[in-house]
């Protein structure tokens, strides 16, 4: 839960209208409550959106490095398998 917590964090789009727990039971989130903050933060220029951008692009980074080696590994692989075809071919 905490990890969905971290990755989706509390934007309006992904709050839960409610809840329900075995162990707290139905939890009603206040609609109206929510409506006045989001109707202030758009007043004031605030959409709560922050980004820790060197992390995200340090994220991204790792990424695509890694699928770049999975691309190069996958290209080896059917290079192989193509000279293979070939000997077999040839024989």
């Amino acid at each position: 839960m905490q990890a969905m917590n971290e990755l989706l964090g509390n934007t309006p789009e992904v709050m839960p209208v409610a809840t329900c727990s075995s162990s707290t039971g139905v939890c009603l989130q206040a609609a109206q409550a929510a409506t006045n903050e989001d109707d202030d933060d758009v007043a004031s220029g605030n959409t709560g959106r922050k980004r820790k951008k060197a992390a995200l692009n340090d994220a991204q980074k790792a990424y695509m490095e890694a699928s770049e080696r999975r691309h190069e590994d996958k290209m080896k692989r059917y290079d192989r398998f193509l000279d293979l075809l070939q000997r077999i071919a040839d024989k």
